[in-house]
């Protein structure tokens, strides 16, 4: 199967490209970048002696359960974008990306306008690390965990919609916690456990 993946530049995300790659798909990869460096780096967080220790612990986590997604294995095609810059790009830019049998977001920024449409219209599929509807947007396993709500740490497939993770929900997944993992763990684990549900589904 043709695949075209919208994501992100961490481990996480290599993952996913890696293990379809693995069951012999096509994958071709649109990439936007930010920095291995949060907290350290002002980029989508600032830079602050808190968010350096708590991304480093993410880290640590993400390397702990991806040991070896530090690259991708091998890709048909790959583009590099700064993240931010997906929406603004046009169809001719994107023309090698959009003649796929399937599309899946996972950690890209907020899609919005033409590609936007083209994407609903193909039932693109989205993982959304959250567990729709209660917690929605960026970082939502870390606000479930603070707020005690265990039970709301895991990941969303759903359909890709205008909204921001309310498009219709095909399965909702939560991870297994093991006796000893942190937190970080526990959370990391749940990226994993939606991807596997994920190429499961399609």
């Amino acid at each position: 199967m043709k695949i075209t993946v919208f994501t992100s530049n961490h481990r996480r995300h290599f993952h996913l490209i890696n293990t379809l790659l693995n069951k012999g798909h096509e994958v071709f990869s649109v990439i936007e970048s930010t920095t291995l460096l949060s907290g350290v780096v002002d980029d989508h967080f600032s830079s602050s002696k808190i968010l350096q220790k708590y991304f480093e612990n993410v880290l640590s986590s993400e390397e702990l359960i991806f040991p070896d997604d530090k690259f991708i294995s091998k890709s048909y095609k790959i583009i590099i974008l700064k993240c931010g810059d997906l929406s603004y790009l046009t169809k001719g830019y994107l023309s090698d990306f959009l003649k796929s049998d399937c599309y899946i977001t996972f950690g890209s920024s907020f899609i919005k306008g033409w590609l936007a449409e083209f994407l609903i219209k193909r039932n693109c599929l989205n993982i959304h690390m959250g567990v729709s509807p209660f917690y929605r947007g960026s970082s939502c396993n870390f606000w479930a965990a603070y707020d005690k709500n265990y039970e709301y740490v895991g990941g969303t497939i759903h359909f890709l919609s205008k909204g921001l993770d309310n498009g219709p929900i095909v399965k909702l997944v939560f991870p297994t916690l093991e006796e000893n993992d942190s937190s970080f763990d526990f959370t990391m684990k749940s990226v994993k456990a939606s991807q596997k549900e994920l190429i499961n589904i399609i």
